[in-house]
């Protein structure tokens, strides 16, 4: 079984190069950064794609459609950094295969690798159970219009980046980023950042 692992994280691909090379019947490939991850995954065709949400310059969403675009039975588990149910649900709602919270214990990206090779679907079983008893909140049932640009903003803040990050990634200032958000929490009638963003992940729109 090929696995490839796109993932930024030094100390997180270290762990997972571990675990899945102590395997007997896995072969693994890692990349850096988005781009090469891309490369890799054309020319070396994996048969599972472990993805970090959070690799920069480059929303998940964006990036798992590209992915789908080269394969569209490309099989993905998603690891990221978010424990939000909301995110790992829409992450599956895209077509990703698995989710694992870098939070969870390390073994559990191994067993997420194992299910979606047998063609399952994996959570952990506490985040499953989150997922399960998400209801939808009482907001306009028609989605504010946006901008592009704030699609994008609201992308990256979904897959936990902040507002700094989310500054640095668009070349904008940090003022410039909070100033939108507050636009975006009165058009979306959200008192928070947090909930503006669940908001929009449970309206589609990111």
């Amino acid at each position: 079984m090929r696995v490839l692992i796109i993932d930024k994280h030094p100390i997180i691909m270290a762990g997972c190069q571990f675990l899945v090379g102590s395997t007997s019947d896995m072969e693994l490939r890692a990349a850096y950064t988005a781009e090469a991850g891309l490369e890799a995954f054309i020319d070396w065709r994996p048969d599972i794609v472990v993805l970090d949400l959070q690799m920069p310059g480059s929303p998940a969403v964006g990036y798992i459609e590209r992915l789908f675009e080269h394969d569209p039975g490309a099989r993905i588990v998603v690891h990221s950094s978010s424990e939000d149910p909301l995110v790992a649900a829409h992450m599956i709602g895209l077509g990703a295969r698995a989710f694992v919270s870098k939070t969870e214990d390390a073994a559990c990206v191994l067993t997420a690798i194992r299910e979606v090779s047998a063609g399952n679907f994996y959570m952990s079983p506490r985040l499953a159970q989150k997922v399960a008893t998400l209801r939808v909140a009482p907001h306009a049932k028609v989605s504010p219009r946006i901008s592009a640009r704030e699609r994008d903003i609201l992308t990256m803040l979904a897959t936990g980046k902040s507002m700094a990050e989310v500054a640095q990634t668009v070349n904008l200032s940090y003022k410039s980023i909070s100033a939108i958000c507050n636009r975006l929490r009165t058009r979306f009638d959200a008192r928070t950042t947090i909930e503006l963003v669940r908001i929009a992940v449970l309206l589609g729109i990111c």
